[in-house]
């Protein structure tokens, strides 16, 4: 049986209802791919490497909303 931590499970919410705006933003921008490509290196590629040594990594957490506060600054407009 896996152990889910709540916070972290409510944060994945919160995303699946901002990351589709966020790639239809993204998709917009000439360097759609770049972005992509930043976005793994910086973002998702460490904190899929934490997960993986430790699913229920406090770091991971905190990263994957670091990321989608900054995602979301960055490319939604406030109130979305």
């Amino acid at each position: 049986m896996r152990n889910v931590v709540p916070d972290f499970t409510t944060a994945c919410g919160r995303y699946r209802v901002t990351a589709p705006k966020i790639v239809a933003e993204i998709d917009t921008k000439e360097d759609s791919k770049g972005i992509y490509k930043d976005i793994w290196d910086n973002h998702l590629k460490p904190i899929y490497n934490l997960i993986v040594k430790d699913k229920d990594s406090i770091k991971a957490q905190d990263d994957y909303r670091v990321m989608v506060r900054e995602l979301s600054n960055k490319y939604l407009k406030k109130g979305e």
